[in-house]
């Protein structure tokens, strides 16, 4: 809810055709869906691009829309564009030794203008205008050297936001309004950082009230919703929880409610149910638990142990919402093993633990007393094997850990049959990877470091191949042959872009050859 404004290729957006700064997804753990159809449908070329001597066309990284001139140690100078996905100009402008510099224009999708400015080494300057879809004038501003006060407006008319800059920096109170004028954000700012107070939202739909120093978050802060308070909390100068917690459930019961000190949970913790009953209730030193914990059920006592500065030492009793007792176990100074019951009395789950830490053997159980889940921790981390059955024995997942990592062969399995296949080390992907369907290959490919690299096929349910990417680090990159209807669809992607000839060969064998080039 801070406020902001995203900057694409360095040029200011506004509240109707607004384009962000794009960026790369972050590579998914598993792949388990076809990549883009990058065949389908067909796009033209990007428009041309003018570029002085000593600087080529080029595209920016990845996925960003955006072309620029580009010396050969990388730096942009002279002009740019960035692109709509139909391939018509978005913005247009220019840079100087990688500044941007001179006349700057955003368009609406289909060619209007939305928005004119200029920029000089870098900061926005000089008379900016923003016109609605219509052409008609929305508001005009001016900024010397990055300094002065920027508006953008609805494509209605009524203002949207004010920012105060300075040298390009926010500095002073900035604000955001609703069609109707009301006052929807509100952050004071000094030299690009959050100072002050910062508002955001109506109490009548959602709001945040809260304070900060120096872009730290301090002091108090209330969250409101439909007129309730939700949350009140405290921070301290480094912005940790420090002071009086409360999550409410309406305006006269508590949720929840206890004190942090800089951070970490201390004295007396109580949570409650919608009648203003005690759900659990316990201590806190230092964030650990300390001394006798309880939990009830509408006024009856389920659960009762002892906590010595985060270590279980006691007895320890679990009972059913009858209060009938399920079982009890006993710990010492934080070693022995921890359980927990179902109704009928039998052990649900299993964990070994020494002076307060999980070390040894972990386990979930059935009802009827079957191993479930089943691995090991050092230390609190997960080590060594970890499996996991149906309730009748049925192996679902086979998996390996080193100090709480993924380590080696994975292996997932539906109805005994394999679902996926592959190897970690030290946490990340890396090595061959493969997804089953019905025992036949659904996806097949290779990970480097987590990120998907190499050639990569993707199969229908009845086995044949529909298609075949390249990838490097985890971007469409190389060869692509792809199978759509009875069509085939073949050519080579580069960042992500179709590049070079690519050709479309219908079932009857008909050849169409599309070439694409850098602008």
């Amino acid at each position: 809810m801070i406020l902001t404004c995203v900057v694409g290729c360095g040029s200011p957006t506004g509240p109707a055709g607004l384009t962000t700064a794009p960026t790369t997804e972050k590579p998914p753990k598993h792949v388990d869906k076809p990549a883009i159809d990058a065949g389908v449908p067909d796009v033209p070329p990007p428009p041309k691009l003018a570029c002085d001597p000593g600087t080529t066309p080029t595209p920016a990284d990845k996925l960003e829309p955006t072309w620029a001139c580009v010396r050969d140690d990388g730096t942009r100078d002279g002009p740019f564009i960035t692109l709509f996905p139909d391939q018509t100009i978005q913005i247009s402008g220019a840079y100087k030794a990688g500044k941007l510099a001179g006349a700057w224009q955003r368009n609406y999708p289909g060619g209007a203008i939305a928005e004119t400015g200029q920029y000089a080494d870098g900061l926005a300057t000089g008379h900016w205008k923003q016109l609605a879809p219509t052409g008609a004038v929305l508001g005009e501003y001016d900024l010397n050297a990055g300094t002065g006060l920027e508006k953008r407006w609805y494509d209605s008319g009524p203002l949207y936001s004010e920012r105060p800059l300075q040298a390009g920096v926010l500095h002073g109170t900035a604000k955001i309004y609703a069609p109707d004028t009301t006052l929807l954000a509100s952050a004071r700012y000094f030299h690009g950082k959050l100072d002050g107070a910062h508002n955001a939202g109506t109490r009548n739909t959602f709001r945040i009230e809260e304070t900060f120093s120096g872009g730290t978050r301090t002091g108090k802060r209330t969250i409101w919703q439909f007129w309730a308070l939700v949350f009140e909390e405290q921070y301290d100068f480094h912005g940790r929880f420090d002071g009086p917690y409360v999550v409410w459930r309406d305006k006269k019961v508590a949720r929840f409610k206890g004190d942090y000190e800089h951070g970490k949970k201390v004295g007396p913790w109580v949570w409650n149910d919608r009648a203003n009953n005690k759900e659990r209730e316990g201590s806190y030193v230092a964030g650990k638990r300390d001394g006798v914990w309880n939990e009830w059920f509408e006024n009856k006592l389920t659960f009762t142990g002892t906590y010595v500065t985060g270590k279980p030492d006691g007895t320890f009793i679990y009972s059913d919402r009858n209060a009938n007792e399920l079982g009890r176990f006993d710990i010492k100074d934080g070693t022995g093993t921890m359980l927990t019951f179902y109704g009928n009395r039998k052990v649900a789950t299993k964990e070994h633990v020494v002076k307060g830490a999980h070390d040894g053997v972990y386990q979930e159980l059935t009802l009827r007393g079957k191993v479930e889940v089943e691995g090991h921790y050092s230390s609190d981390l997960k080590w060594g094997n970890w499996k996991e059955w149906t309730p009748d024995g049925v192996l679902l997942l086979d998996e390996t850990y080193r100090r709480g990592r993924l380590e080696g062969a994975v292996k997932k399995l539906i109805d005994g049959k394999p679902s996926l296949q592959a190897t970690y080390k030290d946490g990340k992907a890396e090595g061959p990877y493969t997804e089953m369907r019905d025992g036949k290959p659904a996806v097949t490919g290779q990970f480097a470091n987590d990120l998907r690299t190499g050639t990569w096929t993707y199969y229908d349910p009845a086995g044949s191949v529909t298609l075949v990417a390249t990838y490097d680090k985890n971007v469409v990159s190389g060869p692509w042959r792809q199978l759509v209807g009875g069509v085939v669809i073949e050519g080579t992607m580069t960042n992500g872009r179709r590049t070079g000839t690519w050709t479309r060969t219908d079932k009857a064998g008909a050849v169409v050859t599309t070439t694409y080039k850098a602008p």
